[in-house]
């Protein structure tokens, strides 16, 4: 007994030194396990994993084995289950006590006379079942479980070992950058997948790292030698590494942990060029762009500086608002205590008073925007000093071509407005000549007669003096001022002027004005000018198209909160491939010398003007209705 002892130590030595080295189901273990079944004068050894199926059924699964009657076993055996083990077995196990059996169950593990179960346990966790079979001098003793348990504690520090290997090739293979660890001589010991990821990579190559300064406890260093040997395939991998060391604190080995920063390295290149033709864009868009919190510029480009005429040194919200026009208190006041609730663009339009310049016009757009995870003003100017005064020109010009259009009509109408001034012209005579041959004939004049003729005199001149007064409004020249008008006051101008002239074509007039309107915002000799227009116009068509029951008719009134006003007639109305370019400037259907083809569309530039609309259709009379709409302001007075 006691040289079976000695010698199942002497094959736990040599075990020892096999295992250091062995993998699960290597050529290593299966000499270990034929050391131990030898030394123990057993005909077989055998080696099972515990492998779970899933959470609470598991079997046994054959790693190595050994008999005495083969000496090297090609195919193991099929796995156990473990329900096939008797349920006390299983119990002793757990409770990392061996299993001696007898009789016809030993047949399950090939035993024919007796069998010896030893547990095995790693990280405190049964996971491991070495048997040993037939036992041919001796029954299974004490002493013989004593020396199987010792067996089963060298496999499980063995499985231990291999457990932590495998742990930490996981570990590694988990970290996404390339991991290697070399020995003392430069060779790779240990590396993980993602250094197979980088281009241009091979064992050769590594082979070849020198180990430096690796003598020193917790010396850490940058190596860049790895990332020389990637360089030629675009790769950047700087390496930290460290210093490993063994249980007898000599240095072993390094290992490097490099980080690929090509992506990185080419999203920062194109930030770079994003930001710099951004900046690009900005700088040359034309229009001062402004960024800033509370009471400090976080942003603003170089056109903004150009507006300021500041140059040389930063510029500061002050020197914004010292720019500022006094005289434009919105913008200061928003500069001055911005709303962060502008969801929506504000606009402004605000002016600057420049020494060398003078006055110049900028109109902005504010809105608040996220910056650095916080709220703040995004502003744009834009110099609008030129379109200012492009615009005032085109108005001035406007304006001009609206009063000669004025003129024009007043050259059509010379006639009806001669015949307005020249009957009470022939009253005033009529009445003066009869009183002149009375006394002549040396009548006795009546004092009331005559006094009833001095009213009817008086009269007729105020009759001509409403007529030239109308005149003279109707030919001025404005600026165009709004102010809240009554539309029927245009209208009544206007037949004041003409109205006689139209009986004595013999042209019918309908008049249908609403009273007590609300005024309507605008001019009333620029509405009075399109009305002008649209009647002269009815008057040509009837006297050219019509000889008997010439009507044209006029209404005003109120409907869905908006003012209209109707211009009909009965003459021959507007062919439909004619009517869409009515509005258009010098287009006319009338001969040469009869029009200028711009009354119509500086009639809808009025209209327009109010805020309203123009249409023109053909009416079931056979002539043409034109129909103005405008919103009313709403002003009773």
């Amino acid at each position: 007994m006691v040289d079976r002892c000695m010698e199942f130590i002497k094959a736990l030595g040599i075990s020892c030194q096999y295992l250091a080295k062995a993998e699960i189901s290597n050529d290593s273990l299966n000499d270990v396990l034929k050391m131990f079944g030898q030394s123990m004068n057993v005909s077989g050894v055998s080696l099972l994993r515990k492998r779970y199926r899933n959470s609470k059924s598991y079997l046994f699964e054959f790693v190595a084995q050994w008999s005495s009657f083969g000496d090297e076993i090609r195919s193991l055996p099929d796995p156990l289950i473990s329900q096939n083990l008797p349920p006390d077995w299983i119990v002793s196990l757990n409770e990392q006590r061996p299993v001696v059996g007898k009789d016809t169950e030993l047949f399950l593990l090939g035993a024919t006379s007796n069998l010896l179960l030893v547990p095995v346990f790693c990280e405190e966790q049964f996971s491991f079942v070495l048997t040993f079979s037939d036992f041919q001098h001796c029954g299974v003793d004490g002493t013989m479980q004593e020396l199987g348990m010792a067996a089963g504690n060298i496999l499980g520090l063995w499985a231990k070992n291999i457990q932590t290997e495998m742990q930490h090739a996981e570990i590694m293979d988990f970290i996404p950058s390339p991991v290697l660890v070399l020995d003392s001589s430069g060779s790779v010991k240990a590396m993980n997948k993602a250094i197979e990821e980088v281009p241009g990579w091979s064992t050769e190559k590594t082979g070849k790292i020198k180990q430096t300064e690796i003598n020193k406890k917790n010396t850490h260093s940058t190596v860049s030698t790895l990332a020389k040997d990637f360089a030629d395939k675009g790769i950047f991998v700087p390496s930290k590494s460290g210093t490993i060391y063994d249980i007898c604190d000599r240095p072993y080995g390094t290992i490097h942990y490099m980080e690929d920063v090509t992506r990185e390295r080419e999203i920062a290149k194109n930030l770079r060029r994003s930001e710099t033709m951004y900046r690009t864009i900005i700088d040359f868009a034309g229009v001062g762009i402004i960024l800033f919190r509370k009471d400090r510029i976080l942003y603003y480009n170089e056109r903004l500086a150009e507006f300021l005429g500041i140059a040389g040194r930063i510029i500061t919200l002050a020197d914004f608002m010292n720019w500022i026009d006094s005289s434009e208190p919105e913008v200061r006041k928003f500069f001055q205590k911005p709303s962060q609730k502008i969801n929506n663009p504000t606009t402004f339009e605000f002016s600057t008073d420049d020494r060398e310049e003078g006055l110049r016009h900028y109109q902005g757009y504010g809105r608040v925007i996220g910056y650095e995870n916080r709220p703040a003003i995004h502003f744009i100017l834009d110099d609008i000093t030129e379109q200012k005064e492009l615009a005032k020109i085109a108005r001035m010009n406007e304006l001009r071509l609206q009063h000669e259009d004025r003129l024009t009509a007043l050259g059509v109408m010379a006639a009806g407005i001669a015949h307005e001034l020249n009957q009470p012209l022939n009253t005033i005579r009529v009445i003066s000549d009869t009183s002149l041959f009375g006394r002549d004939q040396g009548w006795e004049l009546n004092e009331e007669e005559i006094f009833d003729g001095f009213e009817m005199i008086s009269k007729q001149v105020l009759r001509m003096s409403d007529v030239i007064h109308s005149i003279r409004n109707f030919a001025r020249e404005d600026r165009g001022k709004l102010d809240n008008i009554d539309p029927n006051d245009a209208i009544k101008n206007v037949f004041s002027m003409i109205g006689k002239q139209f009986e004595a074509h013999g042209i019918h007039i309908e008049m249908d004005l609403e009273t007590y309107l609300l005024p309507i915002r605008g001019n009333l000799n620029a509405l009075e000018q399109v009305i002008m227009n649209l009647v002269v116009n009815a008057r040509q068509a009837l006297e050219e198209h019509r000889q008997f029951n010439k009507k044209l008719w006029i209404k005003s009134g109120t409907r869905f909160n908006q003012f209209f006003i109707e211009v009909g007639d009965n003459a021959c109305g507007i062919p439909d491939e004619l009517r869409i370019n009515v509005f258009d400037p010098f287009y006319t259907t009338k001969e040469p010398g009869k029009g200028t083809g711009l009354g119509l569309s500086i009639s809808q530039s009025i209209v327009t003007e109010f805020k309203g609309t123009i249409k023109v259709y053909n009416n079931d009379q056979g002539g043409a209705t034109f129909f103005i709409t405008a919103p009313l302001s709403g002003d009773k007075s």
